[in-house]
């Protein structure tokens, strides 16, 4: 059911997925990843309140299942309630002290923060040693640029480009670490790369349009 369920969803009929691991849930008491995919399913079709219910009655029957506070964590978040979320990612590590994903939640969001910048270095560089990926590159890039040890940042959101060039929110992030150090050209084209991939920032748009108005040589 768990494979059906995700087949529905991979075949992008997510309604259908969620209905087959409800009724595979309605059935009796299942395993721990029907009730995490259940909720992370019906957090992508933004059924958050739903999503949450279904990952609440997974925590009840398995309340040390980490996957399960995780989900609830990110379910959180969705719902921009970043301090509740945190609540969920610690519980997360006082079972998983390793787990990747939240060592990377929590630093980030104290990267967001600009705060406990030393902790939340100490723990994106924990999360890379278990998982070399794209967004805790992009994390500790982040911390480092908050921390403004630019070469350091541009080493690790160049190589988050590399893993995932189509992420708008790195070539964000790279191209404030170009405009810090003064690489104006660089910056510009990067930050031109992110609006191709999200033209809805008015962020990255403002900061474009000031390095073309300041900088540009055209």
């Amino acid at each position: 059911m768990l494979q059906r369920g995700y087949l529905y969803r991979q075949e992008g009929d997510i309604e259908q997925g969620i209905q087959v691991l409800q009724q595979a849930i309605d059935a009796g008491k299942q395993p721990v990843a029907l009730y995490y995919y259940l909720s992370a399913f019906l957090g992508e079709a933004g059924r958050f309140a739903a999503a949450g219910q279904a990952v609440r009655q997974g925590i009840e029957l398995f309340p040390q299942a980490a996957s399960l506070h995780y989900q609830l964590g990110v379910i959180y978040e969705r719902l921009d309630d970043r301090q509740q979320a945190l609540v969920e990612m610690e519980k997360v590590l006082a079972s998983e002290p390793h787990n990747a994903d939240a060592l990377n939640f929590i630093a980030y969001h104290y990267a967001e923060l600009g705060e406990n910048l030393e902790q939340a270095l100490a723990q994106a560089r924990l999360a890379l040693a278990q998982k070399q990926t794209s967004y805790i590159h992009d994390t500790l890039g982040w911390i480092y640029y908050r921390m403004q040890r630019y070469d350091e940042a541009r080493d690790h959101l160049e190589k988050a480009v590399t893993l995932d060039p189509t992420d708008p929110l790195v070539l964000d992030h790279l191209g404030d670490v170009y405009a810090a150090q003064q690489r104006w050209a660089d910056a510009e084209k990067t930050y031109r790369k992110s609006l191709e991939l999200d033209n809805s920032s008015t962020t990255v748009a403002a900061k474009l349009q000031k390095i073309i108005k300041d900088h540009s040589s055209r």
